[in-house]
């Protein structure tokens, strides 16, 4: 493969990777506002009249919110490991940055876990 081919290929995966990131922050943020939503309503049928179908309903619910939200930050552990190991071998500050974005991305889905 040619320097330019490289290049061009590193390009194009750099504006995929962070396009990408931006999408996964969408979806997170999306799933986290659903899940609030649905702890919400969770509580007030609480309130109400303690259990219910639609207390259970919401329950399993969240539960796959849950369970989405964790299979996705999964995934970006993944592509986290396979960044780490390209930035040992092509160190530049393109790499840098984008660890520090994955860093810091993958640090604020853990803490919301």
């Amino acid at each position: 493969m040619e320097v330019k081919e490289i290049l061009r290929y590193t390009s194009d995966l750099r504006v995929n990777v962070f396009t990408w990131i931006q999408f996964v922050k969408t979806e997170i943020d999306t799933i986290d506002s659903e899940l609030t939503s649905v702890e919400e309503r969770i509580e007030n049928i609480r309130n109400q009249d303690g259990n219910s179908y639609e207390r259970v309903k919401l329950e399993a619910e969240k539960l796959v919110l849950i369970s989405d939200r964790k299979t996705i930050v999964n995934a970006m552990n993944l592509v986290f490991s396979d960044i780490k190991a390209l930035e040992k071998q092509v160190p530049n500050d393109e790499m840098a940055r984008l660890h520090a974005t994955m860093k810091s991305f993958m640090k604020s889905q853990n803490n919301r876990n």
